[in-house]
């Protein structure tokens, strides 16, 4: 799988440096190994952060449908199209 770029339907700045798009690299274990049999969008998110090369205090500034489009794209990578907990 190659990495994926999501463009944010709202770019903002946080902390001096402008997002206006994020590239994911694929998923591998080290990435999911903590999730349980129901991962929250939180925890999806931390592993967004570490495949994207940001920090995750980034998802705190983005907006919310930004946050909710990343996290089903995380979850896309995930096998078998496993629902993400909210």
């Amino acid at each position: 799988m190659e990495p994926v770029t999501y463009k944010l339907k709202e770019p903002f700045e946080c902390k001096g440096q402008q997002y206006e798009s994020l590239t994911f690299k694929p998923l591998k274990g080290k990435h999911i190994k903590f999730l349980g049999q129901d991962p929250k969008l939180a925890d999806v998110l931390k592993i967004a952060a570490k495949v994207s090369g940001v920090p995750d205090f980034v998802f705190d500034d983005m907006a919310a449908k930004d946050c909710i489009a990343i996290g089903e794209l995380i979850g896309d990578f995930l096998t078998d199209g496993r629902e993400i907990g909210g």
